[in-house]
């Protein structure tokens, strides 16, 4: 995903769902707010599906 190149984002974790999606979490110094996910700091997590993608920051709030 080019936003993670932009922010110069470490994948901390990559996940993908039964729906299709795949849900990367990630950590960029760029963005300042933060939370902790098993004991390692993420700040920017993104949902990739065929279509389209959904982004949150420091998470995706709701059902994707």
């Amino acid at each position: 995903v080019q936003l993670l190149n932009d922010l110069d984002a470490e994948v901390i974790k990559t996940e993908y769902l039964d729906c299709g999606a795949v849900v990367i979490s990630a950590y960029t110094s760029k963005i300042g707010e933060q939370i902790e996910i098993d004991n390692t700091c993420v700040n920017l997590q993104i949902a990739v599906y065929d279509d389209y993608s959904i982004i949150g920051w420091p998470t995706i709030l709701g059902s994707f």
